[in-house]
């Protein structure tokens, strides 16, 4: 008879860890780390243009509910 099968070795945690800006109230890097490695997210600085005038714009076609 084949012996048993052993005890599977545990599992290594996963390890989540988030920064937060206070100014913007969202993640800025966010890190996980696991058995699969580590995973980094970070947000990088973009100029955010002015939107486009037409975006404020009142649709063609468009009226008013009574």
């Amino acid at each position: 008879m084949p012996p048993a099968p052993g005890m599977p070795k545990p599992a290594m945690p996963t390890v989540a860890e988030a920064w937060t800006s206070t100014s913007l109230h969202l993640p800025v890097l966010t890190k996980i780390t696991g058995s699969f490695g580590q995973r980094t997210c970070y947000c990088k600085n973009a100029p955010a243009p002015e939107p486009h005038p037409s975006a404020f714009q009142i649709p063609p076609g468009y009226s008013l509910a009574k």
